[in-house]
């Protein structure tokens, strides 16, 4: 125990914490804008820093979904926006590059941290929502995220076998690899560190030669492609039942890429990791054969130093314990973090204020939807030409907003506090309102976010007190299903007599750099005239007790038929705010807004 409270300590100056979590969301929803502004182009995070266990030095991974055939002359696209924003701009962008790979990626750093733009990642997705319902799983204060960001501290800083792109271990293999440890060995398992001493001692005498790892146990290679765990494992051991890994190859996948994917066999190589979403995958195959023998070399003088360690008396053990992580403490314990601007507490005298390793599920669901969804609208058409011109883009949106329409009238009884419209919402640019900005879920039911929230944020107008009386009425109706069961409600929006007119010029509300306006109809009388466009919009019942799925003990059709129902709403909604800020110019038609002065709607300051 004395030596879990020393290694809680080191956990302090490493682990994600409020100024780390500020700063690096403040990145991603510019880079989201950003890009959506200039193309329509939705962008999502996955990877370490949603699932908050990355370290001081880690990368930020954003995944943007587009058409499969367009995905190089989008990234190009990509570079130039970067590239070409104000040098004195908050957000200083540099290094800006294109890798043309297998997986085609926009290397570059924002703000001195590294940041990579992929494209149509589904399965960075898919392993967020998967690993953020495991850490629900094992619970224990968030052991498997503790223990994550303790094993990738010493494999990163101490022993130098962490990255895949230096033909080392990748970090969603380095997490499969601590997930099984912790499901065999969970009854036992009091804390990170002694994670990590299972962790060295496992895995620096596993026979890599004849044997493969799964979470379930290890797998004879001679048996593959079947996945046949080795019989000295029983089932009964397991944290993770075989229920609870089956749903999660239910939901947590791809249909449309695994429809396309030729079937491949299990790629043996030389240190071998099956993927736990898909059988085929394996997670080790980034590994050289010079780094294998490195990376075993390794887990060995790790094992042997920190079990020598474990058997020193009181503060022998603790000092030895900070000599283990040495150069862990070393580049984050001085008082400073790489990804914190401000001062941060040194190495054993305080802690900064950490920050809630509880991540947001809803929202990395949605996300996930969102790109299945996409893809299954768009799979049979043609990508659209012209990548830099928004309005390509804004139709293909509109076509898959019509697929998702068509969807989402299989759901009911799904709970959503539904968006307020507000009166200028298809007058403003998603990029200035900023749709998309991911938001913290809330309550028990799938979380829907406002864009009446969205708009405050950006745009503070000073409303009269009749219409906040109105406003609250309203609020007050929208939330009256969790009090008295179900309602009707109807998702068709209308057109208010208490509207109100405005006008506004690039000065008064200016877009984000890049941004295209639209080109609006105007009338004799000068007045702006827009229109949404036409959608059979249905109506849905709704109740309370809907949610996101939680996979703990779900029979497969269960969870399959829970994926189809429960969250279907959510990309209905995120589709209707991209309806509302993105309509193509030749079907605007929008009611009359007018102004009284400039209390009504203050200009910006700038």
């Amino acid at each position: 125990m004395m030596a879990e409270e020393r290694t809680q300590e080191i956990l302090w100056t490493i682990q994600p914490n409020v100024g780390s979590e500020w700063r690096r969301r403040g990145l991603i929803s510019y880079i989201q804008r950003l890009i959506k502004g200039h193309f329509g182009t939705e962008v999502f995070s996955f990877g370490s820093v949603p699932l908050k266990t990355y370290l001081p030095d880690g990368d930020i991974d954003l995944t943007a979904i587009c058409h499969q055939n367009a995905e190089e002359e989008l990234a190009i696209a990509v570079c130039g926006v970067l590239e070409s924003q104000p040098k004195d701009s908050l957000f200083q962008f540099k290094d800006v590059r294109y890798v043309r790979a297998q997986v085609k990626v926009v290397k570059f750093t924002v703000n001195n941290i590294a940041a990579d733009i992929s494209f149509n990642q589904m399965a960075g997705l898919c392993t967020l929502c998967f690993l953020e319902q495991v850490d629900q799983q094992i619970g224990k204060d968030h052991l498997f995220k503790k223990s994550i960001i303790l094993i990738k501290a010493w494999c990163y800083y101490e022993s130098r076998i962490l990255g895949s792109h230096y033909g080392l271990i990748s970090t969603y293999a380095l997490e499969t690899l601590v997930l099984f440890v912790i499901n065999l060995f969970h009854a036992s398992l009091r804390g990170p560190l002694e994670v990590l001493q299972r962790f060295l001692e496992y895995y620096s005498t596993f026979d890599w030669d004849n044997y493969c790892i799964s979470i379930n146990g290890p797998v004879a290679i001679c048996s593959l492609p079947e996945i046949i765990v080795a019989p000295q494992i029983e089932a009964d051991e397991l944290l993770l039942s075989e229920e609870f890994v089956r749903s999660s190859r239910d939901v947590f996948s791809d249909p449309i890429r695994a429809d396309e994917a030729t079937v491949h066999e299990f790629p043996t190589k030389h240190l071998n990791i099956v993927d736990p979403l898909k059988d085929n995958n394996n997670l080790g195959r980034s590994v050289s054969k010079g780094n294998f023998y490195r990376i075993k070399s390794a887990l060995s003088l790790g094992a042997q130093n920190l079990r020598e360690i474990l058997k020193l008396p009181g503060e022998s053990m603790g000092a030895e314990l900070e000599k283990f992580f040495v150069t862990t403490i070393d580049r984050n314990g001085r008082g400073e973090r790489p990804d914190v601007n401000a001062p941060v507490c040194a190495f054993g005298i305080g802690r900064s204020e950490e920050s809630d390793l509880w991540g947001e599920y809803d929202s990395y669901y949605s996300s996930m939807l969102y790109g299945q969804a996409f893809h299954r609208s768009t799979h049979h058409s043609a990508p659209p030409s012209g990548v830099c011109n928004k309005t390509t883009w804004n139709a293909l949106a509109w076509s898959a907003q019509l697929n998702w329409n068509e969807f989402c009238e299989r759901a009911t009884k799904v709970y959503a506090r539904l968006p307020l419209r507000h009166p200028s919402a298809s007058h403003l640019s998603a990029a200035t309102i900023g749709v998309g900005i991911t938001r913290k879920s809330q309550g028990t039911g799938t979380f829907i976010p406002d864009v009446t929230q969205n708009y405050s944020r950006y745009v503070r107008p000073r409303m009269r007190r009749g219409r906040i009386r109105e406003s609250s009425r309203h609020d007050a109706m929208m939330k009256s299903p969790q009090n008295s069961g179900q309602v009707e409600a109807s998702t068709e929006t209308h057109t208010s007599e208490n509207d109100s007119r405005f006008n506004l010029s690039p000065e008064e509300f200016p877009l984000l750099p890049g941004t295209e306006s639209g080109s609006p109809e105007v009338h004799q009388s000068g007045q702006l005239i827009l229109a949404s466009p036409p959608a059979k919009e249905p109506s849905h019942k709704l109740g309370s007790s809907g949610h996101s799925p939680s996979l703990s003990g779900m029979p497969s059709p269960v969870a399959s038929q829970q994926a189809n129902t429960h969250v279907s709403y959510a990309l209905y909604i995120m589709k209707k705010q991209q309806e509302l800020s993105e309509v193509d110019e030749e079907t605007i038609r929008m009611q009359q807004f007018k102004l009284d002065d400039d209390e009504d709607f203050p200009p910006l300051n700038l």
